[in-house]
């Protein structure tokens, strides 16, 4: 009782510790790095989706491109004659996610617009955005206009790190790529169906995921239009060089050009963000239900018990929070796995030093018990020897002693007789402490001397080995079978005893059962000596005892 009321204040303790520490982790995101970082794990864990990228084709300012080219920026004729290839091929909309704010030789200039007018709806990006979001981007408003093109905002925020995991819907007043090719494709699309923002990029796989073709291909006329026919097509830099070149959520060992991570979020606003995270309330109430939850099932689990449950909760969470992210839901995982660890490991070590402290009061308690029980045999056995044995042995000896007796023969007889006497009663002292039968015969021959002058039907079934052991062991073993027979008879009427020894697996094991009454008091006085003589050898003794349905008795004991 005072063990299970010590392990429910410290419950309540570790319960509220918890809920303190996860409201204070949830409120100042200490740990948000290292969530983003599981996002990161669970977009490696899901794997590519190629399937998903299809409607995108990149156009790449690779190396290649740059070395047929001239240096970056390449002359600004090329992107409207690559423009012009891909509005014949059939693009069903085209991108330029190049810098076309500072003028350039006025030709060019000229050429480019002229080719943008040529294939009207083409989107250009900027990372300048000016008020009410207005650019300067091929030389103002005026020109966007008349090349009939429009501008959206081509930079990306990073979060907590140097990662592109989301992004926004607008930006400095200016709407962000993936919303701008959406309502170019749909003019109902609303950037309100993508949900909270900034919006998670579902990433389809690492670096080269998108179909990729070189810009200088395109020029040479060597992709075939069914590349780009009824697809977007997004021209942009990759090469290393030109340092657009950034991380991304895939875990690849190698980074993501600004293309492809804008190609990535274009598909995740035409597919409607089918990566959400749980609203804030949700994720605080799993979080709390998670943590807090652990710990009861900890209480009380012995040995790898414990560990194996806790071990056991974490992999079902991070299975569970994998199946939900590929499903689309993002579920916190950093604050209720480092949580749920610190409260188990804390919930299994409290549990274990309460479980100490109760067997060191236990085995203070036992030790008092065992020291008054044997001050008690030694007063009894005192007793009797005052009272009996030594009574005896003073009026042989004063008989034998008196002034003028003689040794006749009925003196002799009856002193005889009073030895004979003496020498039974020690008898009876010397088998009260250790049984002659268990001295003289062993173990065996003893439990089956009480089975067969039991006065209640008793099963005795032995297994070997059970007299190879020393003889304390022997004795525990005996009078703990004798004990619970007297207890049975006593207090239980039962109609039959079963008793099983046997010894396996390095221990002794000895099962007694009755069909008496049950319900027997575990903390009275006959059963707590039978533990307490268990514990004196470092044995364990079970009792189970229900009303109506006997009473089972389990010793063990390491040999």
């Amino acid at each position: 009782m005072r063990l299970r009321n010590r392990r429910r204040r410290t419950l309540a303790g570790l319960t509220l510790i918890a809920a303190v520490l996860v409201a204070v982790l949830m409120v100042t995101n200490w740990l948000g790095p290292l969530e983003l970082a599981s996002v990161d794990a669970r977009f490696a864990v899901r794997g590519a989706q190629p399937g998903r990228t299809k409607s995108v084709v990149i156009i790449a300012i690779d190396g290649k491109s740059i070395h047929a080219l001239g240096q970056f920026p390449i002359r600004r004729h090329f992107y409207a004659d690559a423009v012009d290839r891909v509005h014949r091929d059939g693009a069903r909309l085209i991108v330029l996610d190049v810098e076309l704010i500072d003028p350039s030789v006025q030709a060019e200039d000229n050429a480019l617009i002229e080719g943008l007018r040529r294939a009207p709806g083409t989107i250009l990006t900027t990372a300048y955005a000016g008020p009410h979001g207005t650019t300067d981007v091929l030389g103002g408003a005026g020109a966007q206009r008349y090349a009939h093109v429009t501008v959206a905002g081509g930079l990306f925020r990073t979060y907590a790190d140097d990662t592109f995991r989301r992004f926004d819907t607008s930006d400095g007043g200016l709407t962000t790529l993936p919303v701008r090719v959406a309502q170019a494709l749909n003019p109902r699309f609303s950037a309100a169906s993508l949900g909270r923002t900034p919006v998670w990029i579902d990433y389809a796989g690492g670096p080269g995921t998108f179909r990729t073709v070189s810009l200088e291909s395109v020029l040479e006329g060597r992709v075939p239009a069914a590349v780009f026919r009824g697809r977007i097509a997004i021209l942009g830099a990759s090469d290393p060089t030109i340092g657009d070149l950034h991380n991304d959520s895939s875990l690849s060992s190698t980074q993501m050009s600004g293309t492809e991570i804008e190609a990535t979020a274009v598909t995740t606003a035409l597919e409607r963000a089918p990566l959400r995270g749980v609203p804030g309330w949700l994720a605080a109430i799993i979080v709390f239900v998670f943590v807090l939850g652990l710990s009861p099932p900890l209480f009380g689990r012995r040995g790898w018990r414990g560990p194996a449950i806790l071990a056991g909760a974490l992999i079902g969470y991070l299975a569970l929070a994998q199946v939900l992210f590929d499903s689309g839901d993002i579920v916190p995982v950093a604050i209720p796995i480092l949580g749920a660890l610190a409260v188990g490991l804390a919930a299994i070590g409290a549990d274990s030093r309460l479980e100490l402290r109760a067997q060191a009061e236990q085995v203070t308690a036992t030790r008092a018990r065992l020291v008054q029980v044997a001050d008690e045999t030694r007063r009894r056995v005192e007793r009797d020897l005052h009272d009996g044995v030594q009574q005896r042995l003073l009026a042989l000896a004063m008989r034998l002693g008196a002034p003028g007796a003689a040794a006749t023969e009925d003196l002799l007889r009856s002193s005889v007789a009073q030895v004979q006497i003496v020498l039974g009663e020690l008898r009876d002292l010397a088998h009260g402490a250790y049984p002659a039968i268990l001295a003289e015969a062993g173990l065996v021959a003893a439990l089956q001397s009480l089975a067969d002058h039991s006065q209640i039907p008793v099963s005795l079934r032995i297994g070997e080995g059970l007299d190879d052991v020393g003889d304390t062991i022997k004795q525990t073993v005996y009078f703990i079978a004798a004990e619970s027979l007297a207890n049975a008879m006593k207090h239980a009427g039962p109609a039959r005893v079963t008793i099983d020894a046997r010894r396996a697996s390095g221990e002794i094991r000895m099962t007694i059962v009755d069909d008496g009454r049950g319900g027997a008091d575990t903390s009275g006085s006959g059963l707590t000596g039978l533990a307490d003589r268990a514990a004196a050898v470092g044995a364990s003794l079970e009792i189970t005892s229900e009303p109506g349905a006997g009473t089972r008795i389990e010793l063990r004991i390491p040999v």
